[in-house]
């Protein structure tokens, strides 16, 4: 390009050509005709020297596509904009070259079109921007995202994340569950304003966390404004930014309000039954489903002539038992009601056997027995004292 020196343009284009960024001119028919050390710096190396290029030859050797990966055809491209006299600022677009898969850049186009007084040749100075590199980036940022809020919306517990505003970023399902919102109502919105009853216990919880620190509780009160009462395990995690600040927290939440429930009730029946057990005034035996005595009570204590310790260490078919039939004859364990409940699986009522005890004398018992429909459980028997019949 022959240039008179003392023109306007050539004052501009040494001027261009000590900036760092990558510019270039083009005519009013879309050829390159100039390009400054910035472009050859960036650009060159991928795409030679591109000077008497012509924006047919451009659009012919590449593809367009805005950020979103929808195809722009030629008219859309800035500098088909820029040729036309628009001014665009900062565009960004993704090229791909058609024939060589190995060049693919995101780059950032501004420019308009240049005219000086007197002169009949109209020129555009376009600014080219290679932002490859941050775009990769903001896209794996964006992936990491999607798959954060992805982990978190399908996490099996209930767990929500918050800005330093307690503003919601992202919520699990069950949390949505939980608290009966919709992810649509709280992204965004303030955690206290989506659940009002919260006490201020929990609020000064959730500055400590914004605060960096890290707390948990796994058995947690909380009285609703209604007076309902719920049992939570929770616990508060800080998270944190780039720039290595809490940027906000994620609360995990377990409503074991269930399981407290549960937990009392199981309590309270087995508070019944072993006061049950203990002051019932017939003897009753416990056995596991390999015939090993478990629990024994004090009645039983008293008939067998034995005591609960030295019972516990006994099986029901075991060879030191001493019993008889009420003819006198020895009883084999085969007939013992408790060991025919746990052969035969069934029932076994009103077995009549004396008990020989240490001192000779014979406790006679009538005894029932029933298999016991729990895993690892063998068979309960309950005997009362009918010697006074005998």
């Amino acid at each position: 390009m022959d240039i008179d020196p003392n023109t306007h343009l050539e004052f501009l284009l040494t001027t261009l050509d000590n900036l760092n960024d990558a510019i270039l001119v083009v005519d009013n028919t879309g050829k390159v005709l100039y390009t400054n050390h910035g472009f050859d710096r960036i650009f060159k190396p991928l795409f030679g020297d591109i000077v008497e290029w012509t924006f047919d030859k451009m659009s012919s050797d590449f593809k367009a596509f805005d950020l979103n990966g929808q195809l722009l055809p030629p008219e859309q491209w800035p500098f088909t904009k820029i040729l036309k006299g628009e001014k665009v600022f900062q565009e960004q677009l993704k090229i791909n070259h058609n024939r060589d898969k190995n060049i693919s850049l995101y780059i950032q186009v501004s420019g308009g079109p240049v005219r000086y007084t007197g002169e009949e040749q109209s020129y555009a100075i376009i600014s080219v921007s290679d932002i490859t590199a941050q775009q990769k980036s903001f896209r794996r940022l964006q992936e990491s995202e999607e798959k954060l809020r992805l982990f978190i919306e399908h996490a099996p517990a209930a767990l929500a994340m918050f800005d330093r505003e307690m503003r919601y970023i992202a919520a699990s399902k069950r949390w949505l569950e939980d608290n009966k919102v919709s992810m649509k109502e709280i992204i965004g919105a303030v955690h206290y304003d989506v659940v009002p009853d919260i006490p201020e216990e929990w609020k000064k919880i959730h500055h400590r966390g914004l605060n960096g620190e890290s707390l948990k509780n796994d058995d947690d009160k909380f009285v609703r404004e209604d007076g309902s009462i719920q049992y939570l395990k929770w616990e508060v995690i800080p998270w944190f930014n780039a720039e290595k600040e809490v940027g906000g927290i994620i609360l995990v939440t377990e409503d074991i309000t269930t399981r407290k429930t549960d937990e009392k009730e199981a309590r309270v029946a087995l508070t019944k039954y072993k006061t049950l057990f203990d002051n019932f005034p017939i003897g009753i035996t416990v056995s596991d489903n390999n015939g090993r005595i478990i629990e024994t009570n004090a009645v039983a204590e008293e008939l067998l002539g034995i005591s609960e310790e030295e019972q516990r260490k006994r099986h029901i078919d075991g060879g030191e038992w001493q019993v008889v039939r009420t003819d006198g004859t020895p009883m084999p364990v085969e007939e013992f009601a408790n060991v025919r409940a746990i052969t035969e699986i069934r029932k076994v009522e009103n077995v009549e056997m004396g008990i020989l005890k240490q001192d000779e004398r014979i406790t006679w018992i009538n005894v029932t027995a029933a298999p016991i429909p729990l895993e690892e459980y063998g068979v309960v028997a309950v005997y009362s004292d009918i010697s006074e019949r005998k």
